[in-house]
């Protein structure tokens, strides 16, 4: 995974949602996988999360999980990588 994928994702999601996004890589033994979080200043604790409900069903229609997926981020899997940047292409690509 390069850094221009997670350059990519990061700014179709901003593009999709209006609104800014964190990517980054996991470590050590989750290094395959792409972690997204609401950027430090959006990051409102609603009684015990780091992600608001409107940041979690903004970012749960953009990568076309369910939104109770989401709890302080969402986690990309190695094998969902492209998929969820085609989605989230796609949107851009008919709006």
């Amino acid at each position: 995974m390069s850094q221009a994928y997670m350059t990519a994702l990061r700014l179709a999601l901003n593009q999709r949602t209006g609104r800014p996004w964190r990517t980054r890589r996991g470590r050590g033994t989750s290094i395959d996988k792409i972690y997204v979080t609401s950027p430090p200043d959006r990051k409102k604790a609603e009684l015990g999360t780091m992600m608001s409900r409107i940041d979690r069903a903004a970012l749960a229609e953009a990568l076309i999980i369910p939104v109770d997926q989401i709890v302080d981020m969402a986690v990309i899997m190695p094998d969902q990588r492209d998929e969820k940047l085609a989605n989230v292409l796609r949107d851009l690509q008919q709006e």
